[in-house]
C-alpha cells in the first residue's frame, strides 16, 4: 500500500469510527491514536494478527454494529486486496464467530479495473495456482515491492525490485527464487559472474549484501517463482507471503551464500511481535537419512563416565533443528561463521541405557539444556522432550 492509499485507507477508518461514536456512543479514542501515530495499514495489520480481539470489535458487537468493526470494513470493501491471506482468514474467523453475515469483496472487479485507485505495485498480484515444486504456502495477495515495504523494508531499487533494507531496523529482505533454492542453500552472488551484471539492481543486491553481513542484521527471504525460468529478466509468477524465510549470509565460494534457517510468520514481523521461527518444510525433507547410531554406547574406559558417541547422530540432531532450539523455538546465537549455537542432549541419559540414536536426541538451547541436567523439574523434562521427539520423528 502506498502513502497516497494508505491516507486514504486512514480516512476511510476514521470516518467509520465517527460513525460508530454516533451510532452507539463508543468514541474509540485508542483506534484513534493508533491512527494518528501508525496510519491505517499498520494500525489495520496489529489488530488482526494479535491473537485476541480488540476492546473495539467487542463494543461494536455488543453494539450490534460489528459491520464497522475493522474486520468487516476490510472484508466486505476493496481494501481486502492488501492483506495477507492468514489475516484475512482471522478477520473472517471473528466474523463468523459473532455470526456476522459477511459479503467478501469481489477483487476480480477490482484487478480487472484500470482505476487509478489501484496501486501501481499491486500490478504484480499474481495466480493462487499451487506448484509440487515449493511448499504449499498461499501467495501472497500483496506484491514483492508492497510486501518488502509492508514488513519494513522498502525496495532499494523500484525498478529491479531485488532486495529492500531498512538500517534503522536493521532488517534486510531478498527475493529468492523457489528452483534456485537447493538443500537449503541459496547463492546471492557469484564472483565468477555477478561483477558482469550491469543493471542497477545487481549493484544495490552486493551493497544490500555487505551491509546486511557488516551490521549483523536480521536477514530474510520472500521465496518467489518464476513465470518462465528460462527467461531473463525474470518475472514473477507468485510470491509466497504468508511466512518469509529466515536467512544466515556467509562469504565463501563462489560469493555470498545463504543458508536456510526456517520461516517465520509475516503477520509478527508487520506487527513486531516476538516472531517464532519454525523448520522450512523443504529444508527438512532435504535431510540426509537418518543415521542408526548406537543402541548400546560402549564405555570409553572402566573408571570413566563417558561414552563413545556417533558424532554423525549429533549432526544430524542439529542440522535437523535448523538452528533452533527443538523444544522452546529459541533461535540459537550467532557463531563466528554465522552458524547458530545449539546444545545436543540424551533424553534418557547413556548411563540410564539410552540409545546413542537420533530418536533420543534433542538439540536444545544452553538454558533449556542446563534445566535439563540441573532444574527440580528435569524429570518433567524428559517427558515432555520425548514427547516432542516423537512428533518430530513423525
Amino acid at each position: 500500500m502506498n502513502i497516497e492509499t494508505n491516507e486514504r485507507f486512514t480516512e476511510f477508518l476514521r470516518e467509520k469510527a465517527n460513525e460508530a461514536k454516533k451510532a452507539i456512543g463508543y468514541p474509540a479514542t485508542k483506534f484513534h491514536s493508533m491512527l494518528n501515530t501508525d496510519g491505517g495499514f499498520k494500525t489495520a495489520n496489529r489488530l488482526l494478527a494479535s491473537s485476541k480481539v480488540s476492546e473495539g470489535f467487542t463494543k461494536l458487537f455488543l453494539g450490534k454494529r460489528v459491520d464497522l468493526s475493522v474486520e468487516a470494513l476490510i472484508i466486505e470493501n476493496e481494501w481486502r486486496e492488501f492483506f495477507a491471506p492468514e489475516l484475512l482468514l482471522r478477520a473472517e474467523k471473528r466474523l463468523r464467530d459473532v455470526k456476522y453475515q459477511f459479503k467478501p469483496f469481489d477483487l476480480t472487479t477490482v484487478q480487472s479495473s484500470s482505476s487509478s485507485r489501484m496501486d501501481s505495485a499491486r500490478k504484480e498480484i499474481v495466480p493462487q495456482r499451487r506448484t509440487v515444486a515449493v511448499p504449499s504456502t498461499p501467495s501472497s495477495q500483496l506484491s514483492f515491492s508492497a510486501l518488502c515495504a509492508e514488513i519494513g523494508a522498502p525496495l532499494k531499487n523500484i525498478l529491479d525490485r531485488w532486495c529492500g533494507v531498512s538500517e534503522t531496523k536493521r532488517r534486510a529482505v531478498f527475493n529468492v527464487w523457489a528452483d534456485r533454492l537447493v538443500d537449503g542453500k541459496y547463492v546471492f552472488w557469484d564472483d565468477t559472474k555477478s561483477p558482469s551484471d550491469t543493471r542497477i539492481g545487481a549493484r544495490d543486491l552486493r551493497e544490500t549484501l555487505n551491509i546486511a553481513m557488516d551490521g549483523e542484521f536480521d536477514t530474510y527471504g520472500i521465496l518467489c517463482e518464476a513465470k518462465d525460468p528460462a527467461v531473463s529478466p525474470r518475472i514473477r509468477k507468485r510470491v509466497h507471503g504468508e511466512n518469509i524465510l529466515v536467512l544466515r549470509l556467509v562469504s565463501e565460494t563462489p560469493g555470498v551464500v545463504a543458508y536456510l534457517i526456517g520461516e517465520i510468520s509475516v503477520g509478527d514481523i508487520i506487527s513486531d511481535s516476538p516472531a517464532k521461527i519454525v523448520p522450512f518444510a523443504s529444508a527438512v525433507d532435504d535431510l540426509d537419512q537418518a543415521p542408526i547410531g548406537v543402541i548400546k554406547p560402549i564405555r570409553v574406559t572402566i573408571n570413566s563416565s563417558g561414552y563413545r558417541r556417533d558424532d554423525t547422530v549429533r549432526q544430524f540432531v542439529l542440522k535437523r533443528a535448523v538452528g533452533c532450539c527443538e523444544y522452546c523455538g529459541a533461535l540459537g546465537f550467532t557463531m563466528p561463521g554465522q552458524s547458530r549455537y545449539l546444545e545436543t542432549h540424551h533424553v534418557v541419559a547413556l548411563g540410564k541405557d539410552g540409545p546413542d540414536t537420533v530418536n533420543n536426541v534433542i538439540a536444545l538451547c544452553p538454558h533449556h539444556h542446563r534445566e535439563a541436567h540441573y532444574g527440580i523439574d528435569a524429570d518433567k523434562l524428559e517427558f515432555a522432550f520425548l514427547k516432542k521427539l516423537a512428533q518430530i520423528s513423525k
